[in-house]
């Protein structure tokens, strides 16, 4: 059973990966899911270093006796941070233009979203548009 259905969900050869001689086929989905499992793993721990060199600059850690700015729940929340940010961008410039050709304006943009919807759904949409066209053209 399949959770998800569309081109980016779709195994092709496109997107193989090769592993120790084997070409394993994969979708874009898996791609996008093995960088952002690379950067959570390795990358985004190290948030608390960017965060601690940030304060240390402003001259701010360790000054402040209400929050404690070392180690705690204020290092994890700066490691969320940096996912957080890291996932916005990924997000925005590569997974969303890329998977569902936001990139396009206008009909190219409705049409490129096709490959997404049922055929029930595509009828259906096809139907609107047909009653709707009518009812505005009068006839």
């Amino acid at each position: 059973m399949r959770l998800a259905e569309g081109p980016l969900y779709e195994k092709s050869t496109e997107h193989a990966l090769t592993l120790g001689g084997t070409t394993v086929a994969s979708s874009e989905f898996e791609l996008h899911l093995l960088v952002i499992t690379v950067f959570v793993a390795f990358v985004a721990p190290f948030g608390g270093f960017l965060f601690s060199g940030l304060k240390r600059a402003m001259r701010q850690a360790s000054k402040d006796n209400s929050v404690n700015f070392e180690g705690g729940v204020i290092s994890r929340i700066e490691c969320i941070i940096v996912t957080g940010c890291f996932m916005l961008a990924y997000m925005h410039m590569l997974v969303v233009k890329s998977s569902t050709g936001v990139e396009a304006q206008g009909p190219d943009a409705v049409l490129s979203m096709l490959d997404y919807m049922s055929e029930d759904a595509q009828r259906e949409l096809y139907n609107r548009l047909k009653a709707d066209l009518v009812l505005a053209s009068g006839l």
